[in-house]
């Protein structure tokens, strides 16, 4: 193939993932190169796949514009050399075409996808068409498990030996409901493996990883994984901190904005993680209720059936709960002020989340079971003596010394915004609805996830009988323009029903 030699030219500019360079377009039609083709951009010691972007006044003939992940990964500077030559297509585009026609993709076709998903060669407009004709046209039985074994297959994967290794997972939609790091130390205590990696927030106020950030760092190496899981049996850790499964992350940021979330790659993504990270038994929350996921039973019982199957053939063995949905979990929403509910929890507090406390007492349960440290029906009776007795919370302390963090963190010395705004109930009766979106928007509005003590505090939950102007919602943020915000957010939404 024909190479050309070109001067780097630095653009500072991010693409969110997606490799990219720029060519002066009188230099791309000399060339023959148009918009999104592919170039391999390389020099002596370093190559890569690239997708074209033109201009005609950035770049000049004789420079190639580089942003900022191709000059990253490539370790070049302004003024440097490379060369560039065209490539053919990525091998997976015939099977996205495939795909948006309705044929079912086989095993190869499927690795080709996610090979070219994880090497960044596909462009967002690429990706999305396979998203979406996921979507639309669904993927089988057979496909789900061909795509997670391809995610499993293009990352890096945990190895803890023999021996049973347990994870638990949400399908989400709930606010709060840090339920893992309540469970994690309460099983973890008793001598069961349990890896546990977690997401940041993508449009929820915050993420597991987030809310454990606010106590210890949760991006650590795998080795450094390894060794505390070893020791500790258990740790809380973000999944994106190594390469787990990297098309999971890549694909989920396509779907968000779009809304849309194929079930075939829901599942994939799920078990794909849980597969990387060792585990051969998974505990699944499936959270049911207006707004969530799984707004009936029957989707439920669906996703049981499908996630139990699926597991099965992957060498899983998996069981599924079916939990509320309708109403946050625990009274903080946001990472610092979840981070105090899991303390209270953990230190037995008599202001505890009720609710958050009782969900993560029935998932422990589940895995003492299934791991044989209960007898069935005895496993609730083991989790509550481990967490009253405060075994839970010294394991717990012992897991967030051993990531950096301090052990002997006092509920007070955790920082929440100062700037506050209380919603009041407007009449006298009963709380019989709760707006779960409405209160994710309006945290994240107030700062959250990324000002750690930004989110709010729920007071009332559903059932609960209030007196007019009794607070319902307390909103904290770090400053007042983002409380202002906030507060601008609430007038769009209807948070509670008071009848």
């Amino acid at each position: 193939m024909v190479r050309t030699s070109l001067r780097v030219r630095l653009l500072h500019i991010e693409t969110g993932g997606i490799n990219i360079v720029v060519l002066n377009s009188d230099q791309a039609k000399d060339l023959d190169l148009k918009h999104l083709d592919r170039v391999r951009v390389f020099n002596h010691s370093k190559d890569m796949i690239c997708s074209i972007d033109i201009t005609k006044v950035a770049v000049k003939r004789g420079e190639i514009g580089l942003f900022v992940e191709p000059e990253v990964k490539l370790g070049f500077k302004d003024g440097d050399e490379l060369f560039i030559e065209s490539v053919p297509k990525p091998k997976g585009l015939g099977a996205i075409r495939e795909k948006l026609d309705g044929k079912e993709l086989d095993k190869e076709e499927l690795y080709d996808i996610v090979k070219n998903i994880v090497d960044d060669e596909l462009s967002d407009v690429e990706l999305t068409a396979f998203i979406t004709a996921s979507y639309c046209k669904g993927l089988s039985f057979e496909e789900t498990y061909n795509l997670t074994k391809a995610m499993v297959d293009t990352g890096e994967v945990l190895d803890f030996g023999k021996g049973p290794v347990f994870d638990k997972h949400s399908i989400g939609g709930v606010p709060g409901n840090r339920v893992t790091m309540i469970l994690i130390p309460i099983v973890a205590s008793q001598g069961i493996k349990i890896p546990k990696t977690s997401s940041r927030a993508i449009t929820s106020p915050s993420g597991t990883a987030d809310t454990v950030e606010v106590l210890c760092p949760v991006t650590l190496p795998k080795e450094k994984i390894k060794s505390i899981v070893n020791k500790l049996n258990g740790c809380m850790v973000w999944g994106g901190s190594f390469n787990l499964a990297p098309a999971d992350d890549k694909i989920i940021k396509v779907e968000k904005p779009l809304s849309i979330d194929a079930e075939g790659q829901m599942l994939a993504s799920i078990l794909a993680k849980k597969i990387s990270v060792g585990s051969n038994h998974v505990v699944i929350d499936l959270p049911m209720g207006p707004g969530t996921k799984i707004p009936t039973h029957e989707k439920a019982e669906h996703l049981t059936e499908v996630f139990t199957n699926l597991g099965k053939k992957l060498g899983l063995k998996i069981e599924c709960i079916e939990s509320n949905g309708s109403q946050p979990c625990g009274n903080g929403v946001g990472p610092a002020l979840e981070a105090i509910d899991v303390l209270k929890v953990l230190t037995n507090d008599p202001s505890q989340p009720k609710d958050l406390r009782e969900k993560s007492l029935i998932f422990a349960a589940k895995i003492f079971e299934m791991s044989g440290n209960a007898k069935k029906g005895k496993g609730l009776e083991l989790a509550a003596k481990v967490l009253d007795s405060g075994e839970a919370y010294e394991h717990f302390k012992k897991i967030i010394k051993a990531q950096g963090g301090n052990p002997d963190v006092k509920i007070s010395e955790i920082k929440v915004g100062k700037f506050i705004y209380e919603v009041k109930s407007g009449c006298k009766g009963i709380v019989t609805m709760i707006n779960n979106k409405a209160i994710a928007d309006i945290a994240r509005a107030a700062g959250a996830p990324y000002n750690k003590g930004a989110g709010l505090v729920v007071n009332s939950k559903l059932s609960d009988a209030v007196n007019e102007n009794d607070t319902l919602m307390v909103i904290h943020a770090e400053s007042r323009e983002k409380l202002l915000r906030a507060s601008e957010v609430l007038k769009d939404k209807k948070v509670f029903t008071v009848q």
